[in-house]
């Protein structure tokens, strides 16, 4: 059984538990005088910490006046913030521009005119809709990019009719040659229509009159009608043709390689050529032995292998246009001179001098581009639409006329004829501007519309038709605008490809792969060389669409060419190859062929509402983002607008089966603005989302609204970075010193005195930034102190800073300022930067050093205060034992007395 124990002795009444304590109390002093030094080490160890975030921050502050690009930040201005907000690079060029706006951007949308009473009831539609990203017929050369690139003067030029009426016509605002004709022929004033072929501006006079000439006048002494090549026209007719403003360049054009061209040397290309003395000549232009690589590559290295191989019988050269082949038989003879494709090639036709020669000589077509409308050669996906001839119209009030288009070489041309037939009807593209539009205006019910040919020339210009209908909408003409130099990045609306892997099978079941990711395939071309490369019985070309790649079937296996996949790539399928090949019609022969494209076809079915079509269009993730839009009326309407912005994102739809009667609301644009510099050169520069990063100026522009006055924007100094830089050193130093002042003190009256008072680190701290700040910095260019840029300590230690003097100084001599904060090792940021390392750098540091010794001295004393409170533990367990041990002895012998105080003395009788 336990014995129990209290705090006071029960025999003695001694406090047993207070009189151990007070013995350990005596025993514990060298252990709390430990405890105590440990506390001071600890204040002391937060004191260095402290320091050393000081001295950090002094450090940091000094890294930012270390770096040469805040010296190179700018201060950037725009005369109109609400129109055009700017910013530059660091180091932009100093300077002034003016910025004239004149196009936002605008994202391509369009909407059906058909109306739906649901969308989710089942229309009844069957057929295709087809969604193309490119082959518009619109087209019109910058002026920037005329007069060989000198472009056109902004201004005005004065036109006089044959009437006599005079006009100015302001041309300050043109952009572009369809501009200029818009603007000429909007005039009022004067009658006098406007058009443009290959080279030049045609004026046309339309007055009746002969009591004037047709003549052109510059206006003040500006030379707007010179660039424009109509300077000096003054004729008593009703036509004045200007000069070329095209200025082709036949050296240019001599280095330009046949890929540039859209002519891609297949092996075993072959021409035959046939010279008038009845003789001909085979050549093979890339044998299969081609080991050396002698197969022509550009327009010069053809005409040079043409020269040789034909041994005097041919003279091969660049047109006196400098942008066209001239071929001429050298023979004599009666025989026609010929050129012909040989053995399934392509070369002639491509490059445009296949054919019988007139008066021994054949040339191809210029290879410049028209002014202002979309050659015909381009069309039918880059095939051509072939010779036309005539068109035969009659409008539905019985009026008929025949129209010539065999001298048309653009689409605008064609257009032009048909408006000039005479009869009560306008021609226009269509608003898709993939095709023609004729409205008869007749006003007639006698006959039907009908446009007809003796040959398929209206078939072929989409325009055939025989219709109650007054108004035509052609078909999609297929203007080429993929071809073997379009880049891959530049397909799928400007999102590009995919980088991946797809697999080809052909039809005898041999496969093989391209992987976009690892191999360097940059454009279509490259693409279609690496499929024809496979080994395989696949052939890859540009597909008779003009808008991606087909491939042919070549193996004649039993099975079926398939392209799929791999893994969760989508480069074939945004290649639009993805899939099984089927019978197609290409160059006039059917053959199995995967025909892909830059196109996507959505197939609609008789139970499809409005609401599955625009499902089945956004889940192809292509193009157009498509929504139901609902009318005032309540009733619905299918709308579609671009993924992408600008007039990348223009796009077309033609439906098969129905007609949804599309038109569009707002067509995609690239915001325009034209940056003038200070020298008077002046940049278009186009965004599809109106923000403009300019390399040469180094100015970003984010262009909110259009201004009706010129924007003034400038670059200039921005010496308010250097200058808060320099704030925020002195900001950090004098915190530093504050912090050192808090930790030194010695108060004499009160005999008290901060945690680091005397010591080693604080002195050399203090000492260490005032000879460098206060002394002279040499080594670091024509500034020698601080004083020079405004900075001193003043008679308290504290630094200061004069924020004029430093200014005056950048504006006056940045370079200097910016050498002597900046120069490696020497310059004042270095030096604070080398200082702050001696004294809290991980190497060595002094304050580091400190800190790690007042780290083992706690751990130390740690260490020693453990083993004595074991000692005390163990001395205050022996007291008590010790003092209970005492109490139950004392309380022994207090029994063992009770007992003999008991016994009484024993008495005998006497007796």
């Amino acid at each position: 059984m336990g014995r129990i124990q209290t705090s006071i002795g029960l025999i003695t009444g001694t406090d047993i538990t207070g009189t151990v304590d007070q013995l350990i109390a005596i025993s514990g002093i060298p252990r709390d005088r430990l405890v105590a030094r440990n506390d001071t080490l600890g204040q002391e160890q937060e004191a260095i910490s402290q320091l050393t975030a000081s001295v950090i921050a002094v450090q940091l502050s000094g890294d930012r006046l270390a770096e040469s690009s805040l010296f190179q930040t700018r201060k950037d201005s725009s005369s109109n913030e609400d129109a055009l907000s700017v910013s530059s690079s660091s180091g932009a060029p100093l300077g002034e521009y003016t910025v004239t706006t004149q196009q936002l951007a605008a994202t391509h949308s369009v909407g059906s005119r058909q109306r739906f009473g649901s969308t989710d009831t089942a229309l009844g539609l069957e057929g295709q809709i087809d969604i193309r990203n490119g082959g518009f017929l619109e087209h019109s050369l910058s002026l920037q990019d005329l007069n060989g690139g000198l472009g056109v003067q902004k201004g005005s030029i004065r036109i006089t009719d044959r009437s006599g009426a005079s006009a100015e016509i302001d041309l300050s605002a043109a952009r572009t040659i369809d501009d200029v004709l818009d603007t000429i022929n909007a005039n009022t004033t004067i009658n006098v229509q406007a058009s443009a072929d290959r080279d030049g501006i045609t004026l046309t006079d339309k007055s009746g009159e002969t009591t004037a000439n047709l003549r052109v006048d510059e206006v003040g002494d500006g030379e707007t009608a010179a660039d424009l090549g109509l300077y000096g026209l003054n004729v008593a007719g009703d036509v004045a043709v200007g000069g070329d403003l095209t200025q082709a360049d036949a050296l240019a054009f001599q280095s330009t390689t046949l890929s540039d061209l859209g002519v891609s040397l297949e092996e075993g290309d072959d021409l035959r050529i046939e010279f008038a003395d009845g003789s001909s000549l085979d050549l093979d232009l890339n044998p299969a032995d081609d080991e050396d690589g002698t197969a022509p590559q550009s327009v010069g290295e053809l005409l040079d292998f043409l020269n040789e191989a034909a041994d005097g019988k041919l003279s091969a050269s660049i047109s006196a246009s400098g942008d066209s082949l001239l071929l001429q038989d050298l023979t004599a003879g009666a025989e026609a001179f010929t050129i012909s494709d040989q053995n399934g090639s392509q070369l002639a036709s491509a490059l445009g001098f296949e054919g019988t020669g007139s008066g021994g000589q054949i040339e191809s077509p210029s290879r410049s581009p028209y002014l202002h409308g979309v050659a015909l050669s381009q069309l039918g996906g880059g095939q051509g639409l072939g010779d036309l001839t005539e068109l035969d119209i009659t409008l539905r009030d019985g009026s008929s006329a025949t129209v010539d288009v065999s001298g048309a070489d653009t689409i605008q041309q064609v257009v032009d004829a048909i408006n000039d037939s005479g009869l009560s009807l306008v021609a226009k593209l269509d608003d898709a501007k993939t095709g023609l539009r004729i409205r008869d205006l007749s006003g007639g019910a006698a006959e039907n519309f009908t446009i007809s040919s003796s040959d398929d020339t209206a078939t072929r210009l989409g325009i055939a038709t025989d219709s109650t209908s007054t108004i035509l909408d052609g078909k999609h003409l297929g203007r080429q605008y993929v071809d073997e130099t379009t880049l891959l990045s530049d397909l799928n609306q400007g999102f590009g490809i995919t980088p991946g892997s797809f697999k080809l099978t052909d039809s005898a079941g041999l496969a093989s792969a391209i992987n976009l990711k690892t191999q360097d395939i940059e454009t279509v071309g490259e693409l279609i060389d690496e499929i024809n490369d496979l080994g395989i019985g696949v052939t890859a070309s540009i597909n008779p669409n003009g808008d991606g790649i087909a491939l042919v079937d070549t193996a004649g296996g039993e099975g079926t060419l398939t392209v799929e996949n791999t893994d969760t790539a989508v480069a074939a399928t945004e290649l639009g190859l993805a899939g099984t090949a089927t019978t197609q019609t290409i160059n006039g022969e059917e053959v199995e062929a995967i025909v892909g494209g830059d196109s996507l076809s959505i197939e609609v079915e008789a139970d499809d509402t409005l609401q599955s079509i625009v499902d089945k269009i956004n889940a192809s993730e292509r193009y157009v983002k498509a929504s139901i839009a609902t009318q005032e009326d309540g009733s619905y309407s299918l709308r579609l607008t671009s993924r992408q912005g600008g007039s990348q994102g223009q796009f077309s739809i033609d439906t098969s089966g129905f007609d949804l009667a599309i038109e569009t609301s707002s067509r995609g644009q690239d915001a325009e603005i034209l940056l003038t510099s200070e020298d008077g050169s002046a940049r278009k520069l186009t965004s599809i989302d109106g923000v403009f990063e300019d390399e040469t100026s180094g100015l970003s522009m984010t262009l909110k609204q259009l201004s009706d006055d010129p924007i003034s924007v400038s670059v200039a100094e921005n010496p308010k970075a250097v200058v808060d830089a320099a704030k925020t050193l002195v900001t950090q130093y004098n915190l530093l010193m504050e912090k050192l002042d808090s930790l030194t003190f010695y108060e004499a009256e009160t005999e008290t005195y901060g945690l680091l008072f005397g010591s080693t680190e604080a002195l050399r701290i203090e000492t260490g930034y005032s000879r460098l700040l206060s002394g002279a910095i040499r080594g670091s260019g024509d500034i020698a102190s601080l004083g020079e840029v405004g900075l001193r300590l003043n008679d308290t230690g504290q630094m200061e800073l004069d924020e004029e003097k430093l200014t005056a100084k950048l504006e006056s001599d940045g370079a200097s300022v910016e050498e002597f904060f900046t120069t490696e090792d020497t310059g004042v940021a270095a030096r604070l930067s080398a200082l702050a390392e001696r004294l809290v750098g991980t190497e060595n540091g002094m304050l580091l050093t400190r800190g790690n010794a007042l780290t083992a001295q706690v751990e130390s004393n740690n260490e020693r205060i453990d083993t004595l409170n074991t000692r005390l533990d163990n001395e205050r367990e022996r007291l008590l034992t010790q003092f209970y041990n005492m109490e139950a002895a004392i309380s022994k012998l207090q029994s063992n007395q009770q007992y003999v105080s008991a016994i009484q003395p024993i008495t005998y009788s006497s007796s």
